[in-house]
């Protein structure tokens, strides 16, 4: 989950070659070194670029983009990840959907609603996992240093671009499955991750 939606954007990954590997290693974190069928669910410029598609179908992954598919758990499941942000996605979908094995790449900032409403538009499906957005956009932006260098989301990954998003709170500190992995030097959390561990039938 990503505090903001301009860092893989078009002007993201103009401002910071960085971000292009950031995108790729995403992609490996969801699937390791397979090749992965992903689909945008947004309409969001930052998910619809032309770099990020192409970042992505260079490297062998299947990219589709669009609103247009039937937001259930057996349509979802057609894919090894969705990437959100902005337009609302139903988020007792995306939680099953999770829990089901899918992954999820999940920006704010964008602005839609405001920043409490774009909080809460997503907040029930974070919750879920351990995280939760603020309900203010944070006013910081440009070029930040990855100060997490050992992560495998920013392995060759030194800053990344960030422009006024919805900071990331950690929810169940004591917890491995959820943490911020990359934080602001004023102490907000910018991009978090959290785990689902099916529980043994």
């Amino acid at each position: 989950v990503n505090a903001d939606e301009w860092t893989i954007s078009d002007a993201g990954i103009k401002t910071t070659p960085d971000a292009a590997t950031f995108a790729l290693n995403i992609a490996k974190y969801f699937v390791g070194d397979n090749k992965g069928k992903f689909h945008v669910l947004s309409n969001n410029f930052g998910l619809t670029g032309a770099s990020l598609e192409q970042t992505m179908t260079k490297a062998g992954h299947t990219w589709t983009k669009g609103m247009n598919i039937p937001i259930n758990l057996e349509t979802l499941e057609k894919y090894d990840g969705i990437f959100i942000g902005g337009d609302l996605v139903d988020n007792q979908v995306l939680i099953e959907y999770v829990k089901n094995g899918g992954k999820v790449y999940l920006c704010a900032g964008t602005g839609q609603g405001g920043a409490q409403a774009e909080a809460n538009n997503w907040n029930t499906f974070l919750a879920a996992f351990g995280l939760k957005f603020q309900g203010v956009y944070n006013g910081i932006g440009g070029n930040i240093a990855v100060n997490n260098p050992n992560h495998p989301l920013f392995a060759g990954v030194k800053t990344l671009y960030q422009n006024n998003g919805n900071s990331i709170t950690d929810l169940q500190t004591d917890s491995q499955l959820n943490q911020i992995v990359l934080t602001h030097s004023n102490g907000q959390g910018l991009i978090g991750t959290a785990e689902f561990i099916k529980p043994p039938a």
